[in-house]
């Protein structure tokens, strides 16, 4: 048998799978419920798109803390060069 006929047979399977799954009813709706102790269990829909961030964020506090971490970084590598051939180059 070859990698095609392995890969057909593989597609055909799934197929009747996904038709099996589609005719099944949903075995329960999508709602959320209280137990007992008061807690809240929901389900949710993976597929829903995500929320867009609110348009007026302010990011400045994190571009400040970025371009501080990344300056510190630098620093770091232009202090200790790593061998001989970089203290050559850099001093």
């Amino acid at each position: 048998m070859s990698i095609r006929d392995d890969i057909r047979a593989l597609c055909a399977e799934h197929d009747r799978f996904m038709a099996e799954q589609a005719s099944e009813p949903i075995r329960r709706p999508p709602v959320s419920k209280t137990d007992e102790a008061g807690l809240i269990y929901k389900e949710y829909d993976n597929s829903a798109p995500a929320h867009a961030p609110a348009p007026d964020a302010d990011w400045s506090g994190w571009e400040r803390w970025l371009r501080g971490h990344l300056n510190i970084e630098r620093r770091g590598l232009l202090d200790r060069p790593r061998c001989l051939g970089c203290a050559r180059v850099l001093h």
